[in-house]
């Protein structure tokens, strides 16, 4: 009989979704941190910063440029980075919610039961 799950592999399903994610950034051309048409402008010095609102996937994404003179932000980057990180952001969270979902769903716990040879009794309690 193997052992029972531990905490690590019980969110080991997590690398995937993250791995996919930087395939996505990737395919986009975004590297996660910096999007270079939107960097080039500014020098390279705009940098953005994340805070979750909220339980689920609610976020607030700040931009500011790090300009040893002060300059402004170029051509409204900050909006199209914000945008961008935004909807980035959000794939990620939907992705993780169907995983999550997939992980948890009723036939994907008894399958993993049924592999893991584990029984129970009408009680809950664990047999054989």
């Amino acid at each position: 009989m193997s052992a029972p799950p531990t905490a690590s592999t019980c969110i080991d399903w997590w690398d995937s979704v993250y791995d996919d994610f930087e395939r996505i950034c990737t395919i986009l051309g975004v590297t996660l941190d910096a999007l270079q048409p939107l960097q080039r402008p500014n020098f390279y010095q705009l940098a953005a910063s994340f805070r979750q609102t909220g339980r689920l996937c609610g976020m607030t994404v700040a931009v500011d440029r790090d300009s040893p003179t002060g300059q402004p932000i170029v051509d409204g980057a900050d909006d199209d980075l914000v945008n961008a990180l935004r909807d980035l952001a959000h794939w990620l969270c939907r992705a993780l919610e169907r995983e999550c979902g997939f992980q948890t769903a009723d036939e994907t716990i008894d399958e993993g039961m049924s592999a893991n040879g584990y029984t129970f009794t009408a009680e809950g309690r664990r047999f054989g």
